[in-house]
This record gives C-alpha cells, structure tokens and sequence, in this order.
C-alpha cells in the first residue's frame, strides 16, 4: 500500500519484482542471499532516493531466511 502511492521521478526511483529470480540482482548491493518461505505468495518492491552523501532505500520484503553481511560504512 504505501508504494502503491508513490510515482517514479528524478529524486525516486520505485523497482517491483514478480519472482525470486527478479529479485537475485537487488541483493548484489547488500551482498545477501534471500531462501523464499512461501515462493507462491512472494512479493516485493523498492524505493530509493539517492542523496549527496547517502542512499536511502524502502523494501518491502518477503517472509524469507536472509543470510547477508553489510560492507558498506553505514549499513
């Protein structure tokens, strides 16, 4: 529901990923590995806005067992 209410622009970019396998390239960045609960109900979606000295990202996730390690300073 809330990123049904946002719209895409310069400063906001929105990603929604129908299967697993859409969603395998947004786990780069976090250096994670998602295993789906439930791969008949997944659902998931992105909202980041990039700043001068920071990146904000908003997922809406999936029941999943997430095994990553956050390299980034500040993650």
């Amino acid at each position: 529901m809330l990123f049904n209410a946002l719209t895409p622009s310069s400063a906001l970019q929105l990603a929604t990923f129908a299967d697993i396998d859409a969603f395998k390239p947004a786990e780069l960045m976090e250096d994670a590995r998602s295993i789906p609960l439930d791969v008949a109900r997944f659902a998931a979606a992105r909202a980041v806005v990039c700043l001068p000295a920071c990146r904000i990202i908003l997922m809406r996730s999936f029941a999943r067992i997430l095994d990553t390690a956050y390299r980034a300073p500040g993650g």
